[in-house]
């Protein structure tokens, strides 16, 4: 059964839908189908790399931000669909899975510039120095996102959602390029593009306050018939979701060890096995 409350959003009169299934109650349920869907394709590309890890270059780095896109999928489906975000803020739980989400957010951000730094061999794939980078990542999110939540740095939202997605989404792009250059080809290059549009339309979507309005339903002429419509935050999730299907398939096709090299790979293993 679907519902509607009415609500005021940008002075437009708005409505949050929800949706009973059985005693549970899934707010913005667009949201939450986007959100489910982000987090399956999160997770799809963390196994395929882990499966595919032989065949696959920097094949760390990338499982890691893979398994990221998952967990920031996951709760921002909890945090906009279970416990509407601001909503039951007061909630211990909430404040929790709110948390969580802005972690994993900026996590995101933050490991696409290692995985270009690990792409143009700045640093290593699965170093110590990469790992302690990663983690130290982490804490400080986890310690600055607390600090925001309590309303202890201003415009905390701003600088660690915003900011920090368009300078790890305009690095990892430029460090992309570069490692192009330095591969002499443009494999790939297709879907890199697919992903940043995708990205950057969402991104505008957010930044144009877009994700705070909401639009009702399209009725099919002629009939009675209604369409629900997605609001503005199903929009952003729409094309995140686009965004990091393309990147997926960016990694899976760029970064494909060569024949060549898969040989010898086998050939250094056998002669391990027959040490």
């Amino acid at each position: 059964m679907v519902q509607w409350n009415p609500s005021t959003a940008n002075g437009f009169t708005c409505a949050i839908r929800k949706v009973l299934i059985g005693d549970v109650t899934v707010y913005q349920p667009d949201i939450a189908v986007f959100a489910i869907c982000g987090a399956l394709i999160g997770f799809t590309g963390f196994i395929t790399v882990l499966r595919r890890w032989n065949t696959l270059q920097n094949h760390e780095i990338y499982a890691i931000i893979f398994f990221l896109f998952g967990c920031m999928n996951t709760s921002g489906f909890l945090a906009n669909s279970i416990f509407l975000w601001g909503a039951n803020s007061v909630s211990p739980i909430s404040q929790f899975v709110n948390l969580v989400d802005g972690v994993c957010s900026s996590a995101v951000s933050l490991t696409f510039i290692y995985c270009g730094l690990v792409d143009v061999k700045i640093l290593k794939d699965g170093s110590v120095l990469t790992r302690l980078l990663l983690a130290g990542t982490l804490f400080a999110l986890w310690h600055y996102w607390t600090l925001s939540n309590q309303g202890k740095i201003p415009n905390g939202f701003q600088l660690l959602y915003t900011d920090v997605t368009e300078a790890g989404s305009l690095i990892f792009f430029i460090l992309s390029f570069v490692w192009f250059f330095q591969n002499k080809t443009f494999k790939g290059l297709g879907w890199l593009l697919l992903a940043g549009i995708s990205g950057v339309i969402g991104l505008l979507v957010l930044l144009q306050k877009l994700g705070d309005l909401c639009f009702s339903s399209f009725t099919i002429p002629n009939t009675s018939i209604q369409i629900p419509l997605p609001d503005g935050g199903g929009i952003w999730y729409f094309f995140s979701d686009l965004s990091l299907f393309a990147f997926l398939f960016f990694y899976l096709t760029s970064k494909s060890i060569p024949q060549s090299e898969k040989e010898q790979l086998k050939l250094q293993q056998s002669s391990l096995e027959n040490c």
